[in-house]
């Protein structure tokens, strides 16, 4: 659960960068944003270069290793639990891939899953959890 929701909470600052900027506040850590070469006014300025690709690339892959380790623990809820996690755990990936398409980019504006990708996640993994098992 703790694994799972500092995954959550990775994606959450990354789909929110550009609103969180435009509200006075960032969330990535001063040390990372320095780590990799990047200044606070680089993103309140919306500066896209290299450095925040890599800053943001660095942030997705942190966030994916905590899917990966929380992933086991979820077989461990009750079957009929199991969709909802495993139905969030697939949105927010999803939104981890729409930062990648859009070039790493956080200053195009907030990514989201589409309603019906997002119907069709959680109609799948409710089959595979409630009724394949």
């Amino acid at each position: 659960a703790e694994k799972l929701g500092i995954a959550f909470q990775l994606t959450n600052i990354l789909r929110d960068i550009k609103e969180d900027k435009d509200m006075g506040r960032i969330y990535i850590p001063q040390q990372e944003i320095k780590k990799f070469g990047v200044t606070v006014q680089d993103i309140q300025n919306e500066n896209f270069s290299l450095p925040i690709k890599n800053l943001i690339k660095h942030q997705i892959q942190r966030a994916r290793e905590y899917y990966q380790q929380a992933f086991p623990g979820i077989a461990m809820l009750s079957k009929h639990s199991q969709y909802s996690i495993y139905s969030a755990l697939n949105i927010y990936q999803g939104i981890l891939g729409k930062i990648e398409k859009n070039d790493y980019n956080p200053f195009l504006g907030r990514v989201y899953v589409p309603f019906l990708n997002k119907l069709c996640i959680i109609l799948s993994q409710f089959f595979r959890t409630r009724v394949l098992f």
